[in-house]
């Protein structure tokens, strides 16, 4: 699937293959201009550039998604759910429009430790516990983890019990 059109940022449509689905901004920064929203079919990244990724809803890659590990984690948990509260009603929260356990994944089968630590100082920072999340037991004393991120994968599990 391509994103062939998004006209203009207040349009809340977007073109993918030639059809049109209304497109739901969550977060924007504004010093970089990353930004990412959904679709019906899934998420919508858009990186510094302009350029674009669609992620499907079932998509098991959300390299798109790596970037905002780089940016103000606060900042990014604090605008997501602001948003999220402004869209939903109180049942939803911020894990609901934010698909944290593909982008660990995703940082952890890549076996960087650079994208890793990011992604595990997210979780802390935002105190994101998630029993989906257990899998990172696998990670403990990794060959390829740096001491830093294991003793970070130790802390992540300790406090999510």
């Amino acid at each position: 699937m391509v994103i062939t059109d998004y006209l203009n940022d207040s349009d809340d449509r977007i073109l993918i293959d030639n059809l049109s689905y209304e497109y739901v901004e969550l977060f924007r920064d504004s010093g970089t201009n990353f930004r990412y929203g959904y679709c019906l079919i899934g998420w919508v990244v858009f990186d510094d550039e302009n350029n674009h990724a669609l992620i499907k809803w079932n998509g098991l890659n959300f390299l798109g998604f790596l970037r905002i590990l780089e940016l103000n984690s606060i900042e990014v948990f604090t605008s997501i759910s602001d948003r999220v509260k402004q869209l939903a009603n109180e049942k939803m929260e911020f894990l609901d429009f934010f698909p944290i356990v593909g982008i660990v994944k995703t940082c952890f089968s890549m076996q960087s430790n650079y994208w890793s630590e990011l992604c595990l100082n997210f979780l802390l920072k935002n105190k994101l516990y998630q029993k989906q999340l257990t899998f990172l037991r696998e990670y403990k004393n990794c060959s390829w983890c740096n001491q830093k991120v294991n003793h970070m994968i130790w802390t992540y599990l300790s406090r999510m019990n």
